[in-house]
């Protein structure tokens, strides 16, 4: 997949893989579908020339460094039907200065992958900002 700079995944896929798209060095865009409900392991790991990704809110897991390694990634939105974020998940992501995450502080069951964040969710990623959203729960 060294020559694919961009994808589209097909509305009839329930899941990315592991490793799905591990070392697609140009990918720059990827539409993932309302129909996707998880990312796996590694699915998007040193894909270096991606810069944006649309998280739907059908996701409901992100797997151990599904975006490590994605160096020119700035930006991304978890959505809140996020329920579980492996480790290492935005890994050596150089250019990350912006992420926003749900506010799950509100709700009657705090997902356990958000009720700590620790430095390695984030590691040697050089985060600006990070938003938690309030959704009045």
């Amino acid at each position: 997949c060294h020559k694919l700079q961009s994808i589209t995944i097909p509305a009839n896929v329930t899941s990315i893989g592991d490793s799905a798209f591990l070392r697609c060095y140009n990918l720059q865009s990827v539409t993932i579908p309302a129909s996707v409900k998880s990312i796996g392991n590694k699915a998007f790991c040193r894909c270096s020339s991606l810069t944006s990704i649309t998280i739907p809110t059908s996701v409901k897991s992100i797997g151990n460094e599904a975006f490590c390694r994605c160096s020119s990634l700035s930006s991304i939105i978890i959505p809140t039907s996020v329920t579980s974020m492996g480790h290492a998940v935005f890994e050596l992501c150089e250019k990350m200065n912006s992420m926003v995450i749900p506010d799950f502080s509100k709700t009657t069951l705090i997902p356990y992958s958000f009720i700590f964040i620790s430095q390695f969710r984030f590691h040697f990623t050089p985060m600006i900002k990070l938003t938690l959203l309030d959704f009045g729960k």
